[in-house]
C-alpha cells in the first residue's frame, strides 16, 4: 500500500472510530471498513452508511384504538 493510500485510510478509519463513541478496540474492524468505504469512492459506488443513514420516508401515524370504560 502507498503512503498517501495507507494515510487516507488511517484518517478514514479515525474518522469511522470517532463517530462510533471513541470505544476502545475495534481498530481493525475500522481499518477494514475505511479501506471498505475508499474502495467504493474510488469505484463510484454509494455507500451503504449513506444510505442506511437516509432520512426515512414519512409513513401515515397509525390510528390509536380508543379503550372501552367499563361502567361500574
Amino acid at each position: 500500500m502507498d503512503q498517501d493510500r495507507e494515510e487516507r485510510v488511517r484518517a478514514r478509519a479515525y474518522e469511522i472510530w470517532e463517530r462510533e463513541g471513541r470505544q476502545e478496540g475495534g481498530h481493525e474492524s475500522h481499518w477494514q471498513q475505511a479501506e471498505k468505504e475508499l474502495r467504493e469512492e474510488e469505484a463510484g459506488e454509494p455507500q451503504q452508511e449513506e444510505e442506511a443513514t437516509a432520512e426515512p420516508e414519512p409513513t401515515a401515524a397509525t390510528p390509536k384504538r380508543k379503550r372501552r370504560v367499563q361502567a361500574s
